[in-house]
């Protein structure tokens, strides 16, 4: 069977082409032929998952219904691995259901082992959207492997790192979102973080942007890594 990388994206677009760039610089090849068959489906109009998670069942269902229909049309289309750079999105995919013969990988277990096997004794200060912060997904898994974490201040902090990223998805100047992310890491610092999980998609382009010399660990890079080691073995 042909080897074919599926990327669920479109939370939002530009991840998504983030995301693939990754892919391709991370990948050892010396011409077009050694590189990934790679088919993206950026979809940018899948409901709003952070709305969705505290709106309820009827909701959850619609992100559902919109998830299942971009994955079915990459296996459709002949994907044999999946990968979904949106940690948020990362909360209904026990809901949606692929054919055995089709890997989808899964962010949060894969930047937990990393986290585990870098920092095992470490504090993790969690940056992620309000839908993974409020689900806690990302704070179960490190739970659950006995990893320290702490979660910005929900009042204040929060609810800044959600403005900034709500301001890269609407195109605001990233170097001013990164340094306004830096502050927020300060304070989490301060509160006894030791490293930083990049536990959303927009956080690596306000890094990449800023001068963000916090040792930090990003969640969508950790699964590039982890696509292109699947397609290696």
């Amino acid at each position: 069977m042909k080897k074919i990388l599926g990327i669920l994206g479109g939370m939002g677009p530009g991840a998504a082409i983030g995301f693939q760039k990754q892919i391709l610089h991370l990948t050892a090849a010396n011409c077009d032929q050694e590189h990934l068959h790679v088919i993206t489906n950026n979809n940018p109009h899948i409901p709003n998952r952070i709305h969705a998670i505290s709106a309820g069942k009827e909701a959850v269902g619609a992100v559902c219904d919109a998830l299942q229909d971009s994955l079915d049309l990459l296996i459709n289309a002949g994907a044999t691995c999946i990968a979904m750079p949106c940690v948020t999105a990362h909360y209904f995919k026990p809901y949606l259901t692929c054919p055995a013969h089709v890997t989808f990988l899964d962010a949060i277990e894969i930047v937990t082992k990393v986290c585990k096997t870098l920092y095992p004794d470490k504090v993790a200060g969690l940056l992620s959207s309000n839908g993974t912060n409020n689900s806690g997904i990302l704070k179960k898994a490190f739970t659950a492997e006995n990893l320290k974490h702490i979660s910005p201040d929900e009042v204040i902090s929060q609810r800044k790192l959600m403005n900034l990223i709500s301001g890269i998805k609407s195109g605001e100047d990233p170097a001013k979102m990164g340094r306004e992310l830096c502050c927020i890491a300060e304070k989490m610092q301060e509160a006894g973080a030791d490293y930083f999980v990049l536990g959303c998609t927009e956080l690596p382009i306000m890094v990449t942007h800023s001068d963000f010399f916090f040792p930090y660990v990003d969640a969508a890079l950790e699964l590039a890594k982890a696509a292109v080691d699947h397609f290696s073995n």
